[in-house]
Order: C-alpha cells, then structure tokens, then sequence
C-alpha cells in the first residue's frame, strides 16, 4: 500500500493540464493579468527613476537641490542622508525576488514623502493644492 501511494502521481499536473485554456486560443484573464503587469513595472520603474534622480541629485548637492534643503530649515548632512536612502530605495523596489526588502522600500517612500509634505507645509509656504 505504501509501495502504491510513493509511485502513483498525485494527479495535480494532470488537473492543473485542464484549467488551461487551449494552446490557440488566449484567455482574456491572461490578457488582462499581463497589462495589469505591465502597469505595475511601468508604474515601479518611473517611481525607482523618480526616487533615483532625486537621490543622486542630493547626493551630489545640486544647487537646486541645496537651496530646496536650507529653505526647509534642514542642515546640509540632512540631504545627504536621504538621498542616500533615496537611491537604496530605488535599487531596492526594483530587485527582483526581495518583497521582504521592498515591502520596508515602500514604507520608506511613504515616511518620505509624508515628512515632505510635512517640511513643506510647516515652513510657511503653504502646500500646494490645486483646485479644478
């Protein structure tokens, strides 16, 4: 009996073989899995790009750059930690086989973009919402 249940296939190939959709056809539910794929890696490579540029601006303090960090009321030391965070976290999101490590990449873009519109709001500038 136990000779039996080691060499008898569990069958799961042969059922996972009938829930594919015939070799000519495509299935629209694989269609729509790949655009929604797409969209994701267009969407996580334009946010890696984003994180990265900024990160190596700040990190190579472009004036710009500069002058955004001193209006804040941040030292100069300052921007040179996040932007190396900032280009971490753009290596990271785009890793492949790491969700652990992107899971706390995007954490870390949330506290990032949450204390700008913090820093923003408190130095007197206002935030910048626009209105239809």
């Amino acid at each position: 009996m136990v000779w039996r249940s080691l060499t008898q296939s569990t069958g799961a190939r042969d059922r996972r073989a009938d829930r594919r959709p015939p070799t000519g056809l495509p299935s629209t539910a694989g269609m729509a899995a790949e655009a929604a794929r797409a969209v994701g890696w267009v969407s996580t490579g334009l946010l890696a790009f984003q994180f990265l540029l900024g990160g190596l601006m700040t990190v190579a303090r472009v004036p710009a750059a500069v002058a955004g960090t001193q209006h804040l009321g941040s030292p100069l030391y300052f921007g040179l930690i996040l932007g190396t965070w900032k280009i971490l976290v753009a290596l990271a999101i785009v890793a492949p086989r790491t969700p652990r490590l992107k899971e706390w990449a995007y954490a870390g873009i949330v506290f990032d973009l949450t204390g700008a519109f913090v820093s923003l709001a408190a130095s007197g500038d206002g935030v910048p919402l626009q209105t239809a």
